[in-house]
């Protein structure tokens, strides 16, 4: 524990962020005024703008909000207009004509602007005054009468639906039960439009009477306004690579955590599950790079907070994966997540939606470990041959004993199987509801949910966790906006107390190191439980939850957001947020005693051998909290066709968390007991071994934001961002860094010469470019304060005079030369959309260089300073690599559906490194990294296997580095790649991809389809270009003692007849098992090679969705708005080249003893009051 008051020169990091200077105050109201002063050469009808974002609300509803925000007057005639019918419209800042235009697009209603006030009416009214407008007499003339029904995607009636003859004036507008009458003829085309909706085109043929009418929701509607940094911008205007889901689209996938949910719906987004065990999370990378920063609504939170919110209540996830991220400043160097939750609408009823999920889980693969057969087979087979050779050597079966356990019949030769016995389907459930509505003030959204996932092993316990979301929007005033939001998070997960070590571990290792020979109790008496390895913690039968202790860890969170808007003018509006953040962390571990047994078959008597002799308690708390506040000044302003936007703010941030935390290993509070029975499960003062009490430290960050767009009738389009921001981490002079980005974009498709004939077949394409630099603290190899000179107090002591002296270390040279590593990004790209946006999708080419990662000066002080030179910031890395995305949007009848693919391909190189001083070129050939790529196994190149005992004495390189004299028909064959006769480390080469870490190339597959009232949603994830090095159990023959997986021991080299060490050896895919063997030239640690090397690839389906909502007419009889039921299933198979060794293609521990995805069937509903 470092003691700060030691520090020489230490000061607090309470200190304020610096003001701007007069300069720079003079300059942003000069900027505001320029601008404000431009407005008032525009009429005042273009002044007005409207935002809006409503679905399924009466017209009349609509207009009146629109009132309020116009301050004009609508007047109109209800028999006319139908201003009851439902309409969905979401806009931002739009004029009021544009709006209008898109409200009553196809309806036949016109509007005229008449000082104050908007007349609607219909083009040539009847005059009984009904909704259906005059036909006109050409025609109707010759024509004859139809009636159809139209129904949304689920099958319901939809209201309001404008249906026009194209042409004419002819028209009507559906009924309460979505149907129409109308007299057409032969040729007519009828065109059908709703809000929200596709505008479809249907011809009038032959004499058919009847139509229905299935109407699909239009995506570009539903989706047109994406959150980017400190806003919301259209999706058409956006110029960065920025990727937006819904929240509806997550809900698809029933999983426990966010990022499981995200995985595999993005284009740039790579992710892998390398832990499956409850709680477990997705590791989420954007486009290759490390964890990314996330932001929840409007305020930096940590990757535990997003990971653990209820997908449930996500209105929405925009993804910043270019230089769009650069206004989040020093932290958004590995992009930005940006997650909106779900608020209340005002003007609408009060909604209660119900989702309930149950199901069972079990592991998805999990490497068999051999049988008692086969490991038995390959003992005896090892004992045969290296007695051959050894007279000395011990045999561990005799003859007898071998054919015994081969036949598995007789008492006390029949084999067990560890994984079996440990393991147990295990339940996972999930129940939410949540309430929400508003009134014309007022806006409202409450959640409650909880879910649970228990292990899938027996008697193991689980993970448990309940949430809470409240977010409140208030109209205070016409000018004045206030929202506020309190989220909370409970959750516990419950294991075994076991001492040292990963309890799951433990469970996993045992299915390897207790043999199938050994049973978990003696004499199968369950009062005696066996000694089973020389680990007392393999047993499985004393390490669960009815036999040990209890470890629990609690986490605990609650989250505070409030903003507040005002609105100076339609164009000018201030926002103010404020965040505070609380997470607590405890542990309370209990282990209690035990006994392993053996039996003494002469005296009848089971005596104790071992066991876990001492209880133990554990404890510890760790606190952080977090405080956030920010401020924006918006300006929005259209002139004739020039839009402008404009954004200034500052944002700072001060939390404090236990001083160089790092998980359960530096908590706030750690305190160890010895009690005197395993009844104690309190630690008092008397039993109290030791105490850790953290240092508490304050840190800080701020930052000042600015952001410019101008677009020029929505085709041309430029966005300048910046940001000023300051670390905590860093000296006073190299504290500050700016950080601006630029990007541009044209949409093609917008140009006047881009006919609607054009249209037609490419009806949308833009085309964009970004570039800019993002700021990261995260310094490689720099810790906080390293910048002061001083003395690191309790390090070592003395005993000087007879006491103790508790002794100081110099902290070494202070690191006053390093700052900031700099992102530059760079991007381009385009959007596309074809067939009237049927088919859409986009691709990217993008270039991510990280600057400044710290390394050596290359100069050396002399030995007797004791010192080094501090590292500068020096080196740097790229990343190189593509995304897209392609989806096809249609429907036939009835049968809708949409196909969609995404891929992300990102490589990382190690781009400029130090120069070193290498003592030759094979040294600086294999340890010069420059410009090759990152995390590259070296390894030899496996050729083959030998065939007989001639290919081994022929054979003219040495393999073995012993003249060949150890090697078997089925050892391994390297390549001698220098060509100098001898296999040591000068012939390896890079081999594979990097490991651990998300593969190089994802690809995902996303199915939906419905039709009347059953809906399928089915998600293919895939990666290649990752490797898996089998090692320990996965590749040493009888690994210290232990099993080996099943693949390897019934499929290895072997002996014709295996009493004779002579016979002919029979050929396998592995090299024979010799028990002890591991330095042998096939398994040596110095000797990895392409053999135990596996390039993984694989295409998993990872969630399949099947559901079926019942009819609202029958629903509606008992009060129920909507009713869905669903199956669903997780991880159902994989296609892959790893499935043979019986691994999870997501992991990555070498050993495979790692717990794995799950395969998860469940079934649950959807209820809506």
């Amino acid at each position: 524990m470092m003691n700060t008051q030691q520090i020489k020169g230490f000061r607090s990091s309470r200190r304020s962020a610096p003001a701007f200077s007069g300069v720079a105050f003079r300059f942003v109201w000069l900027f505001w005024a320029l601008l404000l002063c431009a407005g008032t050469f525009v009429r005042a009808q273009e002044n007005v703008t409207i935002t809006m974002d409503v679905k399924n609300i009466p017209l009349q509803e609509v207009l009146k909000d629109m009132e309020k925000q116009s301050h004009y007057h609508f007047l109109y005639n209800k028999t006319l207009i139908d201003v009851s019918r439902k309409v969905i419209l979401r806009v931002t800042r739009q004029p009021v004509r544009k709006v209008l235009d898109k409200l009553f697009a196809g309806s036949g209603v016109e509007y005229t602007f008449r000082n104050k006030q908007i007349i609607l009416s219909l083009r040539q009214p009847k005059e009984n005054n009904t909704p259906e407008i005059t036909p006109a007499a050409s025609s109707s003339s010759g024509g004859h009468t139809i009636t159809g029904r139209v129904t949304d995607p689920h099958g319901e009636p939809l209201i309001g639906v404008n249906i026009m003859v194209e042409g004419t004036t002819t028209g009507m507008v559906t009924d309460a039960n979505g149907k129409f009458s109308l007299k057409v003829k032969n040729g007519d085309v009828l065109s059908v439009s709703y809000m929200g909706f596709r505008t479809m085109k249907i011809t009038v043929k032959g004499d058919r009477r009847d139509y229905s009418i299935n109407m699909q929701e239009d995506s570009e509607v539903l989706e047109d306004i994406i959150i980017v940094g400190y806003g919301v911008q259209k999706k058409a205007s956006i110029t960065g690579a920025i990727t937006n889901i819904s929240g509806d689209a997550l809900k698809v996938n029933s999983t426990i955590n966010t990022s499981s949910a995200l995985a595999g719906t993005i284009a740039g987004i790579n992710s892998r599950m390398t832990d499956g065990r409850p709680g477990a999370t997705t590791k989420i990378s954007i486009r290759g790079m490390d964890t990314p920063l996330y932001i929840i609504d409007g305020v930096q939170r940590d990757e535990s907070q997003f990971n653990n919110i209820d997908a449930n209540d996500i209105e929405s996830i925009s993804i910043l994966k270019d230089a769009s991220a650069a206004i989040y400043g020093l932290r958004a160097a590995n992009g930005v997540v940006v997650v909106k939750t779900k608020s209340g609408n005002f003007n609408s009823r009060h909604t209660v939606n119900i989702k309930a999920l149950y199901g069972w889980q079990d592991f998805f693969r999990f490497p068999e470990p051999a049988s008692a057969a086969s490991y038995v087979r390959a003992q005896y087979q090892s004992d045969v041959v290296q007695k051959a050779s050894n007279p000395n050597y011990t045999s561990t079966y005799t003859r007898e004993e071998y054919q015994k356990w081969q036949a598995g019949t007789e008492r006390g030769y029949e084999g067990f199987n560890w994984f079996d016995f440990a393991t147990d389907p295990g339940a996972q459930s999930y129940i939410g509801a949540n309430i929400t509505g508003g009134s014309d003030k007022v806006g409202y959204y409450i959640a409650l949910s909880n879910t649970t996932q228990d292990y899938a092993i027996r008697d193991f316990g689980g993970f448990n966790r309940t949430n809470l979301q409240i977010n409140i929007n208030a109209k205070l005033s016409e000018k004045f906006s206030f929202n506020a939001s309190v989220s909370g998070r409970l959750q516990n997960l419950k294991a075994p107390g076991l001492g040292g070590g990963d309890e799951i571990g433990w469970m996993l290792f045992g299915a390897y190191r207790n043999l199938p020979t050994m049973r978990p109790y003696v004499n199968d008496n369950p009062l005696y439980p066996a000694k089973t390895s020389s680990y007392i913690y393999t047993n499985f039968a004393v390490t669960t939850l009815g036999k040990n202790g209890e470890d629990l860890r609690k986490e605990r969170a609650v989250q505070f957001n409030i903003d507040a808007t005002y609105k100076f003018t339609d164009y000018l509006s201030l926002k103010l947020i404020g965040g505070y953040a609380l997470q607590y962390w405890g542990r309370s571990k209990q282990v209690k005693t035990f006994d392993l047994y053996e039996y003494d078959a002469v005296t009848g008597e089971y005596y104790v051998t071992d066991g876990q002799k001492e209880p133990s308690l554990y404890k510890y708390v760790r606190n952080t909290e977090d405080y956030t506040g920010q401020f924006t000044l918006d300006f929005q302003k259209q002139f004739g066709r020039h839009n402008v936007s404009a954004t200034v703010g500052g944002e700072a941030s001060r939390f404090q968390t236990p001083n160089n935390p790092s998980g359960d290993a530096s908590p706030g509070i750690e305190l160890t007991s010895q009690p005197q029975t395993d009844l104690t499960t309190q630690i008092t003062t008397s039993t109290l071994q030791a105490v850790n009490d953290m240092l508490y430290a304050p840190k800080a960050r701020a930052g000042f934001i600015g952001r410019f767009t101008y677009d020029y009738d929505e085709r041309y389009l430029l966005e300048f961002l910046g940001r000023y921001d300051g670390s905590w981490k860093f000296p006073a002079t190299k504290r500050w860094g700016f950080f601006p980005s630029v990007s541009a974009g044209w949409r093609i498709t917008e140009e006047s010469w881009w006919t609607e004939d054009m249209k037609r077949y490419l009806s949308n394409l833009k085309l964009k470019v970004s570039y800019g630099v993002v700021g990261d603290e995260n310094t490689s190899g720099y810790s906080p304060y390293d910048y002061l000179e001083g003395y690191n107090y309790n390090s070592g002591g003395a005993v000087l005079d007879g006491k103790w002296v508790i002794g100081s270390q110099y902290r070494g040279l202070p690191v006053t030369q390093l700052s900031w590593q700099k992102v530059k990004m760079f991007n381009v790209g385009f959007e596309y959309g074809f067939f009237d946006n049927r088919l859409t999708g986009e691709l990217n080419y993008f270039s991510r260089t990280l600057e400044g990662i710290p390394a050596g000066q290359g100069i050396n002080l002399p030995t007797e300073a004791g010192l080094s030179l501090p590292k500068v910031n020096k080196e740097s890395q790229k990343i190189r690599g593509l995304d897209g995305s392609v989806k096809w949007t249609d429907k036939v009848r009835d049968f809708n559906y949409s196909v969609e693919g995404n891929f992300t391909l990102a490589r990382k190189y190690e781009w400029e490194r130090s120069p070193w001083k290498f003592s030759h070129s094979w040294e600086k050939y294999q340890n010069w990294y420059e410009k090759r790529y990152s995390s590259q196994w070296w390894g030899l190149e496996c050729t083959g296997q030998f065939q007989d005992w001639e290919q081994i004495a022929s054979y003219p390189v040495d393999i073995d580095g012993k003249g060949n004299t150890t090697l078997r028909p089925g050892d391994l064959i390297y390549k001698d790649t220098n060509n100098d006769g001898v296999i040591n480390n000068m012939d390896k080469r890079p081999m594979g991809y990097r490991q651990g870490d998300v593969p190089c190339l994802s690809f995902n597959f996303n199915i939906a389809m419905s039709w009347k009232g059953f809906d399928l949603a089915v998600l293919f994830t895939g990666a290649a270009l990752a490797s898996f090095y089998m090692d320990m159990e996965m590749k040493n023959p009888l690994h210290d003692g232990g099993n080996s997986p099943a693949f390897m021991l019934d499929d290895m080299w072997h002996l014709s007849d295996i009493n004779d060490p002579n016979s002919t050896y029979l050929p396998g895919k592995y090299p024979m098992v010799l028990a002890g063997n591991g330095n042998h030239s096939n398994y040596a640690s110095d000797r990895l090679s392409t053999f135990w090397l596996r390039n993984v690839r694989y295409l998993k389906m990872r969630n399949f969705e099947l559901g079926y909502t019942l009819p609202k007419r029958l629903v509606r009889k008992v009060n129920i708005e909507n009713l869905r039921v669903f199956t669903s299933i997780q991880n159902l198979f994989s296609i892959d080249n790893v499935g043979d060794i019986g691994i999870d293609p997501e992991i990555a521990t070498q050993s495979g003893q790692q717990y794995p995805t799950t395969k998860v069937f469940s079934f649950g509903l959807n209820l809506t009051f």
